[in-house]
């Protein structure tokens, strides 16, 4: 194909052309997120006599503990924050390192967080379905963009330590892994870049993590390239939406995203109650409201490595963090939209090393083509179809 032929075809089908530049890109921290994998907190039960068995259901509260639904779940979830981070270190050098379990409590955006020196942990609330304790908490934690943290690195540069002491013998921790894109989610059924990985007691893991870098194209309706489009904001949304539609008494807000109920009288039964929690908790596994995904989003690849186990007695699990240059594996993939965008990028990774003009490397482009016709192909470029993304590839360089 000739560089008049490249620019027929391109002008033709301007929406299904993917043209792709591979590239490095800067690395973001992930976001880390903790989810205790029972939500009880059995300190609380044994202080009242009661065991996961012996527990009743939470709309029972008031007649058989002489306590309100809300004061159950707030009494008995699994959610002080340091009942669950012991130690939790982040580090701009090997010897350097800012504290990220000491801090104070604040609200942002109606959303409990707790604020240290490396960072914030941001409190998530679920409701589950009833066959199971009803309310889930779970932390996140967001690194200070303004550190002066060295990625990639071989030294761990996140060091976290979770306690156990409030588990049952079976209990373990959640460890999510996501982008900033697309924030941690409870909802099961839809897609996701993030990585899992469980913590046991006594156990102990370095975490190597390989990132990519996308950038896709915004065609065929296959993903949002608004940059302040919120692909978590548009889950809750829905939702909410979904599980509010047929509700017709109130209900107080044990969870943040539970909007405000002005146009209802009458206060739910616990019966009602019951069924709502019921429903919201299949929602949230079974639900997919369909929204978009980001088109510039990344991934982290969890690579895990065991360590020495922590002694028993210390009732701990620990992990650690590190972004090695040798398994760094960072691509940022480039899907442009016109011909002369292309044409101005490569023309000016070129000149800027090899002192070309845009204008010289426009007239030298027949050859160019024909040079990488009989380099790489053995017969005339053909589009193909590519089922992922619906679109058409047309390969520059391989």
């Amino acid at each position: 194909m000739h560089g008049k032929e490249l620019v027929e075809y391109f002008n033709s089908n301007p929406t299904i052309l993917n043209i792709r530049i591979e590239s490095r890109a800067s690395v973001e921290f992930p976001e880390i997120t903790l989810c205790p994998s029972d939500a009880l907190n059995y300190t609380a039960l044994e202080l009242h006599n009661l065991t996961k068995e012996t527990m009743p259901y939470a709309f029972q509260f008031p007649k058989k503990l002489n306590m309100s639904l809300w004061k159950g779940l707030d009494l008995f979830t699994f959610k002080d924050f340091h009942n669950i981070v012991n130690d939790c270190l982040l580090f701009s050098e090997p010897n350097l390192a800012s504290d990220c379990v000491r801090g104070f409590w604040t609200w942002i955006n109606d959303t409990q967080v707790f604020t240290t020196a490396a960072g914030y942990w941001r409190e998530t609330r679920f409701l589950t379905t009833a066959e199971s304790w009803p309310l889930k908490v779970c932390y996140t934690f967001h690194a200070d963009t303004t550190l002066p943290i060295k990625i990639p690195t071989l030294f761990p540069i996140f060091e976290l330590r979770l306690n156990f002491h409030d588990y049952n013998n079976s209990g373990y921790y959640e460890i999510r892994i996501d982008s900033q894109e697309e924030p941690f989610t409870e909802m099961k059924n839809v897609t996701s870049s993030g990585q899992t990985f469980f913590l046991t007691k006594g156990s102990s893991y370095m975490l190597s993590l390989s990132v990519k870098n996308y950038n896709f194209l915004p065609s065929g309706s296959q993903c949002n390239g608004d940059e302040d489009y919120g692909y978590q904001k548009c889950l809750v949304t829905a939702l909410t939406e979904k599980v509010f539609k047929n509700l017709t008494c109130s209900i107080p807000s044990v969870v943040p995203n539970i909007p405000d109920q002005i146009y209802t009288k009458d206060q739910c039964t616990p019966f009602e109650i019951f069924r709502f929690f019921y429903r919201y908790g299949v929602a949230l596994k079974s639900y997919d409201p369909g929204c978009l995904r980001k088109c510039k989003r990344t991934t982290y690849n969890v690579i895990p490595f065991q360590e020495a186990a922590l002694p028993a007695e210390e009732y701990l699990g620990g992990i650690k963090l590190n972004f090695p240059a040798a398994e760094l594996e960072i691509v940022e993939e480039q899907e442009l939209t016109s011909l002369s965008q292309f044409l101005s990028n490569v023309g000016g990774m070129i000149g800027l090393y090899l002192g070309f003009s845009l204008l010289s490397l426009y007239e030298g482009m027949e050859i160019l083509l024909s040079w990488v016709k009989s380099r790489f192909f053995n017969a005339p470029i053909r589009p193909k179809s590519s089922k992922k993304h619906d679109m058409k590839d047309v390969n520059l360089f391989s």
